[in-house]
């Protein structure tokens, strides 16, 4: 008996299943992926055509968790963790400002608990690394901004 192949692809449940000799497979195969790249061009052989991390403006990471983690941790407080944070907030809100609620909210999402957000925003305030905006908005000063690049260098 000839030895039998088979090929499953997924892609979210537009299954493709092939079982048969290798030349069979090869042949429906060749006749699949045709459908399959016109139905799905992300999946182009190139490298370069490929869709890198997502990015929003000034290269940040669409997601936090990647944004955060591009910090050392073992060097980081609390007061930092806001500030990352703030930033964060800020680069995805439309008015580029950020309020506390949101980044305390954001941090609690990812696990990190600050047990008093307004005392560690006011504390960043105090060393110009933010300032208020209007209202509950606040901004990243550019003091703010350069202090959190030299937390990655």
């Amino acid at each position: 008996m000839e030895n039998m192949f088979s090929v499953k692809i997924n892609l979210s449940t537009k299954e493709l299943e092939i079982v048969g000799s290798q030349e069979f497979i090869e042949e429906k195969f060749d006749k699949y992926l045709y459908l399959l790249h016109s139905e799905f061009p992300s999946l182009e052989k190139d490298d370069s055509k490929r869709a890198k991390t997502p990015t929003k403006k000034n290269g940040f990471p669409v997601s936090f968790g990647e944004y955060i983690n591009s910090f050392p941790n073992d060097q980081i407080s609390d007061i930092d963790r806001f500030l990352i944070g703030a930033s964060f907030v800020q680069e995805q809100n439309e008015g580029n400002t950020f309020k506390t609620m949101e980044v305390s909210s954001l941090l609690k999402e990812f696990g990190i608990k600050i047990s008093n957000p307004s005392d560690v925003r006011a504390r960043n305030v105090t060393k110009k690394h933010i300032f208020k905006q209007s209202g509950n908005d606040y901004k990243l000063s550019v003091k703010g901004q350069e202090y959190l690049r030299s937390l990655k260098e």
